[in-house]
């Protein structure tokens, strides 16, 4: 498969993924894949596959709006290299949406081809398994971006605790630990025809040792126990030196545009 396709259909397929959130609604239309889970998190609300005749492009964005807004959910677009009409993103800024950053550079690298550093020492990478995992979890995935620990209070608790506890599930979540330490998470997810590594985040103490690298292997170790052969991700401006040193490329960007819900 074409990396840049692989990166968008695997980011797809997490969110139809969600359809196994009880209380969630995914439309899985012909133009537009669109979302809502009983969590105020934006992750959960919003629409990716976007492929609209310009006609048609306006009320899609009228539609997914009245659908999450009325519920005091902020709303998430995806928009990536096959969105169409090529001026969606003008239509999103008319309609309240904002791009909150550039847009994050969609990665791949075929497992076969992964360059592993040395495992820095004293890490141990575990899945989790747990409610209290999660929480570890969680509140590592905070602290690695200057937020406040919440544990059970955080909107991903309960969802997470659907979509990355299940064993059968095609969903994984990983944590770094070091001594007595939770240092470092990410997110595995299969579909769409490869891996997906997401939520890599390291504490910002622990940053420079190898730790984020670490998770992502550990990731890609059981998507390829899985049987697959290609690992895609999003990568901000500074975690793509880290990504890269492993055999990752850049293939598109992808840019999250964000509609906040009125107070």
């Amino acid at each position: 498969m074409d990396p840049a396709l692989a990166i968008e259909a695997n980011l797809w397929a997490l969110h139809r993924d969600f359809v196994r959130l009880p209380g969630a609604e995914v439309h899985d239309d012909p133009g537009l894949l669109w979302y809502r889970a009983p969590s105020i998190s934006s992750w959960l609300n919003g629409a990716s596959r976007t492929n609209l005749e310009p006609a048609a492009a306006d009320e899609a964005i009228r539609q997914v709006i009245d659908s999450i807004h009325p519920l005091g959910r902020h709303a998430m677009w995806h928009v990536g290299p096959s969105t169409r009409p090529e001026d969606f993103p003008s239509r999103l800024a008319a309609a309240g949406f904002q791009a909150p950053s550039p847009g994050a550079a969609g990665m791949a690298v075929a497992l076969s081809a992964v360059s592993r550093p040395s495992q820095p020492d004293g890490v141990e990478v575990r899945a989790v398994r747990s409610e209290g995992d999660l929480v570890v979890w969680i509140d590592t995935f905070l602290r690695s971006f200057g937020k406040e620990p919440q544990g059970r209070n955080h909107p991903w608790f309960t969802p997470f605790g659907y979509l990355g506890l299940d064993p059968d599930g095609p969903c994984r979540l990983f944590t770094a630990h070091v001594g007595e330490d939770a240092v470092s998470t990410s997110l595995a997810f299969v579909g769409g025809g490869a891996v997906g590594i997401y939520g890599v985040g390291t504490v910002p103490e622990f940053r420079g040792k190898g730790y984020g690298s670490a998770v992502t292997l550990a990731a890609m170790d059981w998507a390829r126990e899985m049987g697959e052969e290609l690992a895609i991700l999003h990568a901000t401006e500074m975690g793509q030196p880290v990504y890269r040193r492993l055999g990752f490329e850049a293939h598109c960007t992808i840019t999250q545009w964000l509609a906040k819900a009125p107070i």
